[in-house]
């Protein structure tokens, strides 16, 4: 089996709700993403994806896959996509590094791999989970108003713990967010993760948390995934 065409989409993919950091200092309405289909003599396609998470906020950028595809597409061509050490092999001779931007590639050959053998790709990797999980979500918002009705919104789709990033200004509003009723998780020490020297300890209904300047809050809820208490 042989690579024979590989074809990348470029689509604005919009936000359902605008996501906000740094106190809205950064604002993301629509990402920049790519669709990434690759093609074999065999019939086979398979499909990836590359959607950096707003050009502002990580290195990586989607103009920078468009770039980043064009200069290894020609070294895939002709390659057996279930070979994937070989793929990745010939994207790290054509462009060393740029991962974000062979992530997409290497989705598609994975696809193509779990399609020729009939298996999912979770149990090709050693074995997939069909178990819930507990997760967290990611708030963004601007004002605390708003971070309540996103934390309600995500806490009603069963999201059990939520990361919460404000300036030190809004930190006592945002741990005093949730009411202190069942939706406390069990006796467990809470922080706040630190990017600058903390300036003092608050002790509130939530537990304990440090002060900074900008701190990344994790409110851990009572979970609603069968099995996790």
């Amino acid at each position: 089996m042989k690579i024979t065409r590989i074809t990348v989409y470029h689509v604005d993919l919009p936000l359902e709700h605008p996501y906000w950091l740094s106190g809205g200092r950064l604002k993301f309405e629509v990402l920049d993403a790519m669709l990434v289909k690759v093609e074999t003599d065999a019939g086979l396609t398979g499909w990836g994806e590359g959607t950096p998470w707003g050009h502002t906020y990580v290195p990586a950028h989607g103009p920078g896959i468009r770039a980043g595809l064009e200069t290894m597409v020609p070294f895939l061509i002709g390659l057996d996509p279930r070979r994937v050490l070989e793929v990745e092999r010939a994207m790290d001779l054509a462009l060393p590094g740029h991962l974000y931007a062979k992530s997409p590639i290497d989705m598609a050959c994975w696809d193509i791999a779990g399609q020729a053998a009939g298996r999912p790709i979770a149990d090709m990797m050693g074995g997939g989970s069909r178990t819930p999980r507990p997760i967290a979500s990611s708030v963004g918002a601007k004002t605390i108003e708003e971070t309540r009705s996103v934390i309600e919104r995500y806490r009603q789709r069963g999201y059990v713990a939520h990361s919460v990033q404000r300036s030190v200004q809004n930190v006592r509003g945002v741990l005093t967010l949730l009411p202190r009723r069942r939706y406390i998780s069990r006796p467990r020490p809470r922080r706040a993760h630190c990017s600058t020297l903390a300036i003092s300890r608050l002790t509130s209904r939530l537990g304990c948390a440090r002060l900074h300047r900008r701190a990344t809050t994790a409110v851990l809820l009572r979970p609603k995934v069968p099995g996790w208490a």
